[in-house]
């Protein structure tokens, strides 16, 4: 991979993770207020309507977390021994915290149990983006001191 391919992957990684982080504060939000009015109806039990609540919130506060951990990785490309790894690493976490955050929403919305099994697919993958951004062996000096 050039190294303008590796710019071009970096920026579209830090408008996806940009765009991602804004859809966990718009998820986050919607949760706190629109959702919170419609769990007690649809889960009149109590106790589960606390843990569906606890989920959504869940969801949402990966998505930031994880959103923020993808910009960390596409910056981290112009400073990486290995900005490739840097690069899968932060899709990795994007797409693993889709999977992780979006089965919970999926989970609340539904009220499909089944939802929950996918969960921790999601998390593993958001595990090993991780793990992968880790091993891109940031280095903080310019290309050009390397």
């Amino acid at each position: 991979m050039s190294i303008a391919s590796e710019g071009r992957g970096a920026r579209r990684l830090f408008a996806a993770a940009a765009v991602w982080v804004g859809a966990g504060v718009a998820f986050g939000a919607f949760g706190a207020h629109l959702l919170a009015e419609r769990i007690p109806e649809w889960y009149p039990e109590a106790e589960l309507a606390a843990r569906r609540s606890m989920n959504w919130e869940t969801g949402a506060h990966y998505q930031m977390l994880h959103g923020l951990g993808a910009l960390i990785a596409a910056l981290a490309c112009g400073h990486a021994r290995r900005p490739r790894l840097s690069l899968i690493g932060g899709v990795m976490l994007l797409l693993g915290n889709l999977v992780f955050s979006g089965s919970l929403y999926l989970l609340v919305l539904t009220g499909a149990t089944w939802w929950g099994a996918i969960v921790p697919l999601g998390g593993l993958s958001q595990l090993l983006g991780w793990f992968v951004v880790a091993g891109c062996g940031p280095n903080f000096l310019p290309r050009s001191e390397r």
